[in-house]
């Protein structure tokens, strides 16, 4: 080889010496698992997370979702499964929808649990731990093509459930992911209970909030929203006394999340402050529905003696002896006569029941019924 050449070889193999040195040492830094982490930043950037401060957790869901909140319920579906823009739960199609709700309850897990069986057939049920509370997973079919799964938990007095709908099955890892990824937080209103109310004055006070919170709740119906002042919905005037308590100090009220909630709160015998909002009291129970009608029926009984006799009887039996009643109405529970005891040498009167819900449900002879 001609001498010549010796010198440009050797530089050429010293170059390419370092640059196979630097690639090595280039590649050996790189990040080994830069390729197996993209796969995960993808599958998180799918979820988006919610937060309702008003019952009090967080849950994730899919990030093009929508979410439609009404107080304490929560409906979270796709876009295709939007029927009408003035929607309802049933105006969903069957594209998945995950519905949340949060209700204020005293009874137990179990007897939620067992109450929700009598409107939907469960299966595959299972305890588990949802953040810390028990709960309850289950399964079931509402129609031969649309599957239900569900959870149920308790946690401060309010039953929180969470389900979802779909045609798929594999829908179902939406709400697997929902449930890992549920939290409560410390932001729930929660609302005072009715063993709170140990005078006579605190019952009727009791009775008179669980009346106005029907009006509300009358009004939200309504107009979508509830009012911004108390008044507003109790335009007629026979019902206007309801604004006061039996002190006739009034009520104080205010409309929260721009009417989605309100709070409404007096003030008890003991200077502890009694409140409720929105869905603080549990309504709807067909036992109650009847007590209330017994009680309205037998007020109504009550005022016709009045009006004959100038004073309310002494007790029920006069009212059945003096035909104004066949029968004496009793409770659906109990079997057993309603509370009455006249006053102000008969020339009022009070009727009570007790309602599912812990309150014992007063009607004077000097207030308006409902």
């Amino acid at each position: 080889m001609r001498k010549g050449l010796i010198l440009p070889i050797i530089l050429i193999v010293v170059v390419l010496g370092i640059v196979a040195i630097g690639s090595y040492v280039y590649f050996k830094m790189l990040p080994r698992n830069s390729t197996e982490q993209k796969p995960i930043k993808a599958e998180n950037s799918k979820w988006e997370t919610f937060v309702n401060n008003t019952s009090g957790y967080s849950v994730e869901y899919p990030k093009d979702w929508v979410v439609n909140k009404q107080g304490r319920k929560v409906f979270i579906h796709s876009e295709k499964s939007l029927v009408e823009e003035d929607w309802e739960a049933e105006d969903l199609s069957w594209e998945p929808a995950l519905e949340i709700s949060a209700e204020w309850s005293l009874k137990t897990l179990n007897e939620i649990h067992a109450e929700s069986k009598t409107a939907l057939e469960f299966s595959d049920e299972q305890y588990i731990t949802l953040d810390g509370e028990q709960a309850i997973v289950f399964s079931a079919k509402t129609e031969d093509i649309v599957n239900t799964w569900g959870v149920l938990t308790k946690h401060n007095n309010f039953a929180y459930a969470m389900s979802l709908m779909s045609s798929r099955e594999q829908d179902k890892e939406i709400l697997d992911h929902a449930i890992a990824s549920f939290k409560f937080l410390s932001t729930a209103r929660v609302s005072s209970t009715p063993d709170m109310l140990k005078t006579k004055i605190d019952k009727y006070k009791g009775t008179d909030i669980y009346r106005l919170t029907k009006h509300l709740r009358s009004f939200y119906r309504e107009n979508n929203k509830f009012p911004y002042t108390l008044i507003e919905a109790i335009q007629d005037t026979k019902y206007q006394k309801l604004l006061t308590d039996p002190n006739n100090k009034a009520y104080q009220y205010q409309q929260l999340d721009n009417g989605e909630d309100f709070q409404l709160q007096t003030t008890l015998a003991n200077g502890t402050t009694y409140v409720l909002y929105s869905d603080s009291l549990a309504f709807g129970s067909a036992k109650d529905a009847y007590r209330e009608n017994d009680l309205g029926a037998i007020s109504t009984e009550l005022k016709g003696y009045y009006m004959v006799h100038k004073k309310y009887p002494g007790n029920f039996d006069e009212l059945v002896s003096m035909g104004y009643m066949k029968d004496m109405p009793k409770d659906p529970e109990t079997d057993k006569p309603y509370w009455y005891m006249p006053l102000d040498n008969n020339q009022n009167y009070e009727l009570s029941a007790t309602l599912e819900n812990g309150i014992e449900y007063y009607i004077r002879g000097d207030q308006e019924w409902p």
